[in-house]
């Protein structure tokens, strides 16, 4: 179960902005480097405790933490499990960055291109939303067997 902000919506944070720049002394947090690792996470916790609401309640969105992988090494759960000394690349590793490059590219040939323009798909990209409730499609189901493997890879 996880701690965040995305069931907050953006108009909610703005408004805690605005009440954290007008309290005395004004913000603590500026979104400034140098001022940790969760600016963003820490104003909001500031602006619930300035309004009497229990902050650690109220950022516990209580989900489970997603994980999207892909397997780019044909041995990767043996890799992973210690079995292999070394991973078994499925792509060349001497120039990462071109190698990426060549992914991103492959996508926006093979998927992007042929949805960008299309109103239906921009539609439903439009209803997908982390706010609260969150409403979106990016969950994929694993195949029963990829299930037991992954539970069998973390017992």
């Amino acid at each position: 179960m996880g701690y965040g902000s995305f069931h907050l919506s953006s108009h909610t944070v703005d408004v805690m902005n605005i009440l954290l720049g007008r309290v005395s002394g004004g913000r603590r947090v500026n979104s400034i480097f140098g001022e940790g690792v969760n600016p963003h996470m820490r104003k909001i916790r500031e602006a619930l405790d300035l309004i009497g609401m229990p902050s650690d309640e109220v950022l516990m969105h209580g989900n489970k933490l997603i994980v999207y992988g892909v397997a780019l090494a044909s041995n990767l759960h043996d890799y992973f499990l210690g079995l292999d000394k070394a991973p078994k690349f499925l792509l060349p590793q001497n120039n990462a960055r071109s190698v990426s490059q060549q992914l991103v590219s492959f996508w926006r040939t093979r998927w992007l291109n042929a949805r960008i323009d299309r109103t239906e798909v921009l539609e439903q990209v439009a209803e997908n939303t982390v706010d609260f409730p969150v409403t979106h499609g990016a969950r994929v189901t694993l195949p029963l067997e990829a299930w037991d493997e992954q539970i069998a890879l973390f017992s």
